[in-house]
C-alpha cells in the first residue's frame, strides 16, 4: 500500500482525486466487485496487447473485465512501460552516466 501511495503522489496530479485501494482475489473479478460496489460510472484499463500463444496462456485481465463486467470498460494501450514508469534521471543513474 506505502509503494502505491508513494507512486500517486508522485506521478498523479494533484488536481485528481485518487484513493489507492489494495484488495486480494481474482484481479478481474476484484475489480468488478469493486466498481459495482463503489457505483465506478467507467473502469479503464491498461492492456499488454498480448497475441497469439502468450495471450492463450497468460490470458487478460482487462479482457475478462470487459466480458464480466456491467460497467462501461475503457482499454488503453500505454506508452512503453519505461517511458511510463522509470525516470530519466533513473536511467542515468543506472548506466552509472553522471
Amino acid at each position: 500500500m506505502k509503494e502505491l501511495e508513494d507512486f500517486v503522489a508522485k506521478r498523479i496530479s494533484r488536481d485528481l482525486k485518487v484513493i489507492p485501494i489494495v484488495t486480494a482475489g481474482v484481479p478481474a473479478e476484484e475489480i468488478k466487485r469493486f466498481a459495482e460496489e463503489e457505483g465506478i460510472d467507467l473502469i479503464v484499463l491498461a492492456t499488454h496487447g498480448r497475441t497469439g500463444l502468450r495471450h492463450i496462456l497468460m490470458g487478460s485481465v482487462a479482457e475478462r473485465v470487459v466480458r464480466l463486467s456491467g460497467v462501461p470498460v475503457l482499454t488503453v494501450k500505454p506508452r512503453p512501460f519505461r517511458e511510463a514508469i522509470i525516470e530519466k534521471d533513473d536511467i542515468e543513474n543506472e548506466l552509472h552516466l553522471r
